[in-house]
């Protein structure tokens, strides 16, 4: 076998999908990225999240190998595959002869079909050449994730900066901005599927021999606390600081229930008046997300909220970002009514600067400030 392996190369590893449907996943142009040109616009493959989008539990790992001479029909390569967060170690893949590249550069290897490797959720263990472990419920780890979509000259990243390093007692699931995509952190395209997955990890396969000879993408998996920072609109209750899906995206399309089912328990909406109890605010996004949905809470503004880079004398978006991790990092029994900490150190963060903050729960919608200087909340069955 090692004189076989000096013959084979391996040039080229990476995960695949069936993109154009024909039933066959590996074919060389439908590699899965975890990048694109155009975010408002994705093509197939580009963008990728696994388990999200692409959806579903299965890999499919395709090795492109050099040789002088056809491979035997018998011929075999190893490769490793491992997750950032889950399962660091890995597990050994090994990959079946399958045939000449139609592109004339080498041979296909691959996992035989119906026998890819599975991402199963703990405790199920990874085990070689049969599945890997990756979250996919909740896991009793403290985690946050944010979105900042930042793309007018008044707009910057410090409260979502401010969110991430403040809450050092939670692990950090990816992040979604409108530049600087990079996979170390990782940092994704602001889309409706990092939204929807609400968190990511990172999974690579690599030649074991060879270590730079590898594929990374983002896989999901979801954080406790997802905290978006963008724009939204009072009248149609949608958030429209998106790169795709029109430019905007109504509560529906996050399709709650089947998405933040796994992990996710708050949502954090720093965007103007999108919460509106005496709107879209419950009719759109309480009842369906929180009420009647999968979230332990939900919360935001009924009314116009922070400037990343506000006027002289208002308060800035990362001022409350700032005092609500300080809040919340001390464990808040400020009586708001909520039951949560997490809600109070939301309210509380923005009665003190008296914006117009509101939170929701299972039962109750809670607002912190009503009114100029004067400080109070309200509360209603919903």
């Amino acid at each position: 076998m090692n004189a076989e392996w000096r013959k084979w190369q391996i040039t080229d590893v990476g995960f695949y999908y069936d993109l154009n449907g024909n039933g066959n996943p590996y074919e060389d142009q439908e590699k899965l990225k975890w990048d694109g040109n155009d975010p408002s616009n994705p093509q197939p493959g580009e963008f990728a999240i696994l388990r999200q989008q692409p959806e579903g539990n299965v890999l499919f790992i395709l090795a492109h190998i050099s040789s002088p001479d056809p491979p035997p029909s018998n011929a075999k390569v190893v490769v490793m595959l491992k997750t950032s967060v889950t399962d660091q170690k890995g597990i050994k893949v090994t990959l079946h002869y399958s045939g000449a590249c139609p592109q004339g550069n080498g041979y296909h290897f691959h996992k035989l079909y119906g026998q890819e490797i599975k991402m199963v959720k703990p405790p199920e263990q990874s085990i070689d050449d049969i599945q890997i472990q990756v979250h996919v419920s909740g896991d009793n780890t403290a985690e946050v994730t944010t979105y900042d979509h930042a793309i007018s000259p008044t707009s910057n990243y410090l409260d979502s900066a401010a969110i991430e390093v403040g809450l050092t007692n939670r692990q950090k699931r990816g992040r979604a901005r409108d530049s600087n995509w990079e996979m170390k952190t990782p940092t994704l395209p602001t889309l409706l599927r990092f939204i929807q997955a609400a968190g990511v990890e990172k999974i690579k396969v690599y030649d074991p021999h060879n270590p730079s000879v590898n594929h990374e993408l983002p896989v999901k998996n979801q954080a406790d606390i997802l905290y978006y920072s963008g724009h939204g609109s009072i009248e149609t209750g949608e958030l429209i600081s998106v790169f795709d899906s029109g430019g905007t995206i109504h509560p529906s399309e996050i399709n709650a229930a089947i998405n933040w089912g796994e992990d996710l328990e708050y949502f954090i909406i720093s965007a103007c008046g999108v919460l509106d109890p005496d709107s879209k605010g419950i009719s759109y996004w309480a009842k369906p997300i929180v009420k009647n949905g999968p979230l332990k809470g939900l919360t935001g503004y009924y009314g116009s909220a922070p400037q990343d880079i506000p006027p002289p004398g208002k308060p800035s978006s990362v001022e409350v970002a700032d005092r609500f991790v300080t809040n919340l990092n001390s464990n808040p029994s400020y009586d708001f009514d909520t039951g949560d900490s997490v809600l109070n150190a939301w309210l509380e963060s923005n009665a003190y600067y008296q914006l117009p903050a509101v939170a929701y729960t299972n039962w109750w919608v809670v607002e912190a400030f009503e009114g100029w200087w004067v400080v109070k909340e309200k509360q209603q069955n919903y």
